[in-house]
């Protein structure tokens, strides 16, 4: 999410309309929306890097999978939030909305300092009342570092800093090693 300063106000039909057509993307918080920070190269690879290594173990499941440009909503109470997330693997199909999920089984996003305090807890928060979601898993870019949330393990988190630890994702039969995440994303 961009850095906090003063939102505009719009209804989620009125910012569901414009989304579409705008070449920046915005996030929806309950009626507030920001403008999320432009994505730098260390960014794309990392993000890139998982994508490519995620295809085939999402095909052989019948999964879908996206990248930073399919939104989520997720319901909180009486409010709605969309954001983008960087990858989003879900077993929803095209329904009558095509330009949203709700029902995300895996959630990655790559954090930047200026993102990660937003990443860690209040997207976490939100998310993890998700009930098909299985994995949160939080890439920093500015250092070889995974933290993965997963519900089966309450949510505690998991830490993975070695480049020769693997990333694991059970629900998909997926490991990578932490070093193919971050090739060629070094500053």
């Amino acid at each position: 999410m961009a850095s906090i300063e003063a939102p505009i106000w719009q209804t989620l039909e009125d910012y569901l309309a414009e989304e579409t057509n705008r070449p920046i993307r915005r996030e929806y918080w309950g009626g507030a929306i920001f403008q999320t920070d432009q994505e730098d190269s260390q960014h794309s690879t990392i993000v890139q890097n998982l994508f490519s290594a995620l295809q085939q173990p999402v095909k052989r499941k019948s999964l879908n999978i996206f990248a930073s440009d399919m939104k989520l909503q997720v319901h909180v109470g009486e409010s709605k939030l969309i954001y983008y997330p960087d990858i989003l693997i879900t077993n929803e199909q095209f329904d009558s909305d095509p330009s949203y999920r709700c029902q995300p089984q895996v959630i990655i996003e790559v954090s930047s300092p200026k993102t990660e305090l937003t990443d860690r807890r209040s997207k976490f928060l939100f998310l993890r009342q998700i009930e098909s979601l299985q994995e949160y898993i939080l890439v920093q870019q500015s250092k070889s570092q995974i933290t993965v949330f997963r519900r089966e393990n309450h949510w505690q988190p998991e830490s993975l800093q070695s480049p020769t630890d693997n990333l694991l994702i059970p629900s998909l039969a997926f490991n990578l090693p932490l070093a193919s995440v971050y090739e060629r994303a070094t500053s």
